[in-house]
């Protein structure tokens, strides 16, 4: 019984280190949405997240600008021609368009964090 408890400690122990190393910060006051793995380009992601604001904005009668394409998605990963996770853009997407305000819609767009791939700079366009 004692083995059988030690075996399931250590189970459990590695188990929960092995979650911690591979979430992102969630401390930080943002939106962090799932990650799926798969690889998305530089122009499809920003195109998507792109039109997904200016779907937004135009539902709720908001005016705003945001950059252009690529620099929306450059400027919040620092990378140039990165792949980024398709999860969280479509996470981003998503949770754009439950905004129902326009101030509301602004600080879902500041809020959320999209993943570039690591090691994907150069890859992505």
């Amino acid at each position: 019984m004692q083995r059988l408890i030690g075996l399931l400690f250590v189970s459990v122990t590695v188990a929960a280190c092995s979650v911690e190393q591979t979430m992102q910060p969630m401390n930080d006051g943002k939106y962090h949405p799932t990650a799926n793995g798969k690889a998305e380009s530089e122009a499809d992601a920003c195109t998507a997240l792109s039109a997904a604001i200016d779907m937004d904005r135009s539902n709720l009668s908001c005016v705003g600008t945001s950059p252009t394409c690529p620099s929306l998605v450059q400027a919040g990963s620092g990378q140039t021609c990165a792949q980024y996770d398709q999860g969280t853009i479509q996470g981003c997407v998503d949770y754009f368009a439950k905004a129902t305000t326009c101030q509301d819609i602004s600080t879902r767009i500041d809020n959320c964090v999209f993943v570039a791939i690591s090691g994907s700079a150069g890859k992505g366009c």
